[in-house]
């Protein structure tokens, strides 16, 4: 059937949508831009952060040659952002020393802003409030929560930080805002739409991240089983019945076995993939992840509004709201079956709060328009342009604000460590090995020095780090011999650090490698670095060949040449 062709009125409305749909998108920028910003001292700067660059480097640059060779289980649970990022940016521009800053600045901006933008779409369809009005909640919200909260600004920090417990919070806000799209659309081919990328999203947020599985696929489980017990599919609304309501019921079985089969499928190909090594779990009523939150306001708060919205949630407000609820709610069950379950891993919770707040504050009379509801041609042509518009513009815009935050992250590292790894590049030393944490000073030295983390027993340790990582960069080909291969280490950095101690010590590295050449810096007083130095590496070779011989990385064993 042929159509009609635009008229000027309609180029008009679409140039008028267009424009408020680029302003609207650009207003999330900003705000991810500000709360960067001001949230810059929260972002984690150690080896959790700078791995995932380091393995996205070795990537690009041809150093592994599949997936299966990488140690993955650093990178975020949306596991291709990096990997986008880094093309984006362009390989050449980012080969210099400013790699790591720039690429956290980058990554800390966007997953702000996305961050932002995702608890303002929960808000905007599960209350009666405009977009517009979202926003200002959202960012108004969360600029009052930084500064009264250091538990909040810790929840944003490691967020916008490229590791996969901020990429779990990333994925359960994705997954919370598709069911609310599904529930919530007035079109049945929506709401299939949106049931396909939940499933689809269950599947590549347990890759990387098996909390998930309490955080958003139990929760919206919960949910849609909610909707298949409630009593007819007839809408309030004239007494019609609900096309939506009804296919949501009549295809409910095989919706929930397709997302509980996603989900543990991805668990099972995570290992596989060496994203994560597998799912232990056991009831451990005396996990110490409460005990860390005991006294903290924020998280008695943010329970009592989840358990609050949970009660709601099964009187009136819904299935979306029951599934925000036991979302927010889901660190207090696997902290009991999870063993010394880390602070890091209750992001969930304070990061829903603006969204419960908003969902009992502002209770929805009624469905509100979907953003997928606009059926109009002018609608979509309008937010088509504003996207494509958006683009330039937004790189623009992060090219102008990435520079002054990459310089704050810069500064933010400890001026010894600094110093004493400029000493190290001036007498030759550009390579050698530390404790986990300790590997983050690759990113202090800006590439002049490289150092890799060990165990206390001086064998690699492989967690966030793969084998390539400890192998030459020259111009070996990557079937030639491991011994070929394998690059030499000329010294070992103990750091200083109050709040997180160096996790091997002086008598730890003597018992692995034998009596050092040199010293640099060792104090007797403890302050500052200490490096030994080994002037013949041979013994730090083969005591780091013999552990890469046989583990490509913790996760799967296997024979190397």
């Amino acid at each position: 059937m042929l159509r009609t062709p635009l008229s000027r009125d309609d180029v008009t409305v679409i140039a008028a949508r267009a424009a408020a749909d680029l302003v609207f998108l650009l207003a999330w920028l900003a705000g991810g831009i500000i709360l960067a910003t001001w949230n810059q001292g929260e972002v984690v700067l150690n080896t959790d952060s700078s791995a995932p660059i380091t393995q996205l480097l070795l990537l690009t640059h041809g150093r592994v040659d599949s997936l299966q060779e990488l140690r993955l289980a650093r990178i975020p649970s949306f596991l291709p952002d990096l990997l986008i990022l880094r093309a984006g940016l362009g390989l050449q521009w980012m080969d210099g020393p400013e790699t790591i800053e720039l690429l956290l600045a980058w990554y800390s901006i966007l997953i702000g802003s996305l961050l932002l933008a995702l608890q303002g779409a929960l808000i905007f369809l599960t209350t009666p409030l405009s977009r517009w009005w979202a926003w200002v909640v959202t960012v108004l919200g969360t600029s009052v929560l930084v500064q009264v909260s250091p538990l909040y600004r810790e929840a944003i920090g490691l967020t916008q930080t490229p590791v996969h417990h901020g990429g779990n919070v990333f994925n359960t806000l994705l997954l919370l805002v598709l069911m609310a799209l599904m529930v919530r659309s007035r079109s049945p081919l929506r709401s299939r739409l949106a049931a396909a990328a939940l499933v689809a999203l269950a599947f590549i947020g347990t890759l990387s991240n098996v909390l998930l599985l309490f955080t958003a696929v139990a929760p919206v489980g919960m949910g849609l089983v909610l909707i298949l017990l409630s009593s007819s599919g007839v809408s309030r609304e004239a007494g019609r019945t609900d096309p939506v309501q009804g296919w949501l019921r009549s295809q409910m079985g095989p919706l929930l076995v397709s997302l509980l089969g996603a989900a543990l499928l991805g668990v099972i190909a995570a290992r596989s993939f060496n994203l994560q090594c597998g799912f232990n779990l056991g009831v451990f009523p005396d996990s110490n992840l409460l005990a860390e939150y005991r006294d903290s306001p924020l998280v008695l708060l943010a329970t009592a509004l989840g358990l609050l919205l949970l009660f709601r949630a099964t009187t009136s407000l819904g299935p979306v709201a029951l599934a925000v609820a036991l979302s927010a709610l889901s660190p207090h069950v696997y902290s009991w079956f999870l063993p010394d379950t880390p602070r890091r891993y209750f992001l969930t919770l304070p990061l829903l709060m603006l969204v419960m707040i908003a969902m009992l504050v502002f209770p929805a009379a009624g469905a509100p328009a979907s953003p997928l509801a606009m059926t109009g041609r002018r609608s979509v042509l309008g937010a088509v342009l504003a996207l494509l518009l958006a683009l330039p513009m937004a790189w623009v815009l992060l090219r102008v604000a990435s520079p002054p935050l990459a310089a704050r992250f810069q500064s933010r590292y400890d001026p010894a460590d600094g110093v004493m790894l400029e000493r190290l590049a001036s007498l030759g030393h550009h390579r050698g090995l530390s404790d986990f944490w300790g590997a983050h000073l690759t990113a202090v030295s800006r590439g002049s020095v490289e150092v890799l983390p060990i165990d206390s027993d001086g064998e690699p340790d492989l967690w966030a780090h793969n084998r390539e990582a400890f192998l030459s960069a020259s111009a070996q080909p990557l079937d030639a011999p491991l011994s070929e291969r394998l690059g030499t280490f000329s010294f070992v950095y103990l750091r200083v650090d109050e709040e997180q101690p160096s996790l091997i010590k002086v008598k730890d590295v003597l018992a692995a490698y034998g009596p050092p050449s040199g010293r640099l810096g060792c104090r007797e007083d403890g302050s500052g670095p200490c490096v030994l130095l080994y002037a013949n590496s041979d013994n730090l070779r083969e005591v780091v060949a013999g552990k890469l011989a046989t583990f490509r990385n913790r996760c799967r064993e296997g024979n190397l040449r």
